[in-house]
């Protein structure tokens, strides 16, 4: 994705993409955020006409951000004040939720083979409610889970290493495999373009 950043402590985003394969059948989505709103570019299959699913209205848009921001603002928000206590409002291009999130303090992650990066971690609870982007017969419905963050080195933001959620199919376990630090000159190039344009990826 592409965010814009006023200073290191403030994104929002720009553009998210979220490419997939489901059932043997590719899947994408393509958004634009521009001066509070939210427009879908690029969708397949297309939300309303192939899944049925309801239009969501530009006011109950307005101010979303894409799944990748939030975890980025829950772990820019736990560098900032030591907790990840936040309500967020996102939309995958498909859906638009609505997350409550609830600090939960210090825990323990397992390091395996599966989650190489396991150690003391910062937990955060959370119950993800759906707002509108409903397929036909849908009903509203509520799903739990926990995230959890840790600052891997000095130099790398606190980010998540583990997530637990409900699913469709059960639980869900997501184990962060691999993270790369960029080199001081990327870093460099990407203050540099921040300045210039205000936006950074």
């Amino acid at each position: 994705g592409e965010m814009s950043a006023e200073n290191e402590e403030i994104f929002s985003p720009v553009s998210y993409q979220n490419q997939s394969v489901w059932k043997e059948k590719r899947r994408l989505i393509e958004i634009a955020f521009e001066a509070g709103k939210t427009e879908v570019q690029t969708a397949i299959p297309d939300p309303i006409k192939d899944e049925g699913r309801k239009s969501i209205s530009v006011t109950d848009l307005k101010n979303a951000i894409d799944p990748l921001t939030a975890l980025i603002k829950v772990g820019k928000t736990i560098e900032k004040t030591g907790s990840c206590t936040s309500i967020l409002k996102i939309f995958d291009g498909r859906r638009l939720f609505q997350i409550e999130i609830e600090d939960k303090g210090s825990a323990e992650v397992s390091v395996t083979r599966r989650a190489p990066f396991g150690g003391e971690a910062h937990r955060c609870d959370f119950v993800s409610k759906q707002l509108a982007g409903f397929k036909p017969n849908k009903e509203p419905s509520e799903k739990s889970g926990s995230f959890y963050f840790r600052q891997l080195d000095d130099s790398a933001g606190i980010m998540p290493v583990q997530i637990k959620a409900d699913s469709s199919y059960g639980s869900l376990i997501m184990h962060l495999k691999h993270f790369q630090n960029l080199k001081p000159e990327v870093i460099k190039q990407a203050k540099q373009k921040s300045q210039n344009t205000g936006h950074v990826q």
